[in-house]
């Protein structure tokens, strides 16, 4: 009689841990699906980071044409803005692409804003260097394989 108690108590508490052990994979399994998902938290927050860097650059380029249309008394043109280059760190370079100006921003961001003074686009920037040594290397691999 004992002894079929006491059989009886760890019967149970193997089953306690096991159920506890499924729970927990449970648990584990869902949190991973919440963190690293395609629409994890983690995700979400490298969009915003994203997002706030872009909304920032905007806000700047149009405070910076804000400061020059009041000095200017309102008449503000792209030539103006690309003589800020010589003034501003913050743009690195700045030149005409047809009708439109590049702003080049810490060597980072590349803005394009048209004759009405409006932001078009505000993509990545990389240097055309650092662009020449990536085609470099690729055609280096291609030319490897293609030895094959």
């Amino acid at each position: 009689m004992i002894k079929e108690k006491i059989k009886q108590e760890k019967a149970v508490t193997l089953t306690a841990i096991i159920i506890t052990v499924i729970v927990l994979v449970i648990i584990a399994g869902v949190s991973l699906a919440l963190f690293g998902g395609e629409n994890g938290i983690l995700s979400k927050a490298k969009a915003g980071v994203s997002e706030y860097k872009m909304q920032s650059l905007i806000e700047k380029i149009e405070l910076k044409i804000g400061s020059i249309s009041l000095e200017k008394n309102g008449e503000v043109n792209l030539e103006d803005l690309i003589n800020l280059k010589d003034t501003d760190n913050e743009i690195t370079n700045a030149y005409m692409n047809g009708d439109n100006a590049l702003l080049i921003l810490n060597d980072e961001y590349q803005c394009e804003i048209n004759p009405k003074l409006e932001i078009v686009s505000i993509t990545n920037y990389q240097k055309e260097e650092k662009n020449r040594l990536l085609k470099s290397k690729k055609s280096l691999y291609f030319d490897d394989f293609s030895r094959e």
